[in-house]
C-alpha cells in the first residue's frame, strides 16, 4: 500500500472512529432504551422498524466517513470541511440527545431542521470541491430529510 493510500485509509478510519465515539456518547448520555419509550411512541405507518433504522444508520455513517476522508486530503479546504462536518455531527448528537434521551419531540424536530440545513450546506460545499463526495453523501441527506418528515409527523400530526 502506497503512502497516499495509507493516509486515505487513516483518514477514513479516523472519521469512522469519530462518528462511532460521538454516536455512542450521545446514546450513553441520553440513556437510549428503544424497547421502552421509542417502541411505545405513536409513529406513522411508514416508520422504519428498529432493525431497518439500525442498518441504514450504519450504512449512512459509513458513507459520511467515506465522504469526509475523500476530501480531507485537500489541505486548503480542511478548516471548512472540519466546520461543516463538525457542525453536522454536533447537531446529530443534539438530536439524538433531545429525541431519545430527553424525549423532547418538538425540540428534536427543530434540531433536525437545523441538521437538514447543515447537511444541505455540506452537500453544496462538497459539490464545489469534489463532486463525487457530494454524490456519496446524497443517501445521508435523503435519510436526514426523511427523518425530518417523520419527526414532523410525530410532533405535529399524530
Amino acid at each position: 500500500m502506497g503512502k497516499k493510500n495509507t493516509r486515505k485509509f487513516q483518514a477514513f478510519f479516523t472519521f469512522v472512529l469519530i462518528l462511532f465515539i460521538v454516536y455512542s456518547i450521545s446514546f450513553i448520555i441520553g440513556s437510549f432504551h428503544p424497547e421502552t419509550w421509542y417502541k411505545n411512541l405513536k409513529k406513522p405507518a411508514f416508520s422504519p422498524t428498529e432493525n431497518i433504522f439500525s442498518w441504514s444508520r450504519n450504512i449512512l455513517f459509513f458513507l459520511v466517513a467515506l465522504a469526509a476522508s475523500a476530501v480531507w486530503s485537500k489541505k486548503q479546504e480542511r478548516p471548512h470541511i472540519a466546520l461543516l462536518f463538525g457542525t453536522n455531527l454536533l447537531l446529530l448528537f443534539l438530536w439524538t440527545l433531545f429525541f431519545f434521551g430527553m424525549h423532547q419531540v418538538i425540540i428534536s424536530f427543530f434540531v433536525m431542521l437545523l441538521l437538514s440545513i447543515s447537511t444541505i450546506s455540506l452537500e453544496i460545499y462538497l459539490y464545489q470541491i469534489k463532486r463525487i463526495t457530494s454524490i456519496i453523501l446524497l443517501p445521508y441527506l435523503m435519510g436526514i430529510l426523511f427523518l425530518n418528515y417523520l419527526l414532523y409527523q410525530i410532533a405535529f400530526i399524530i
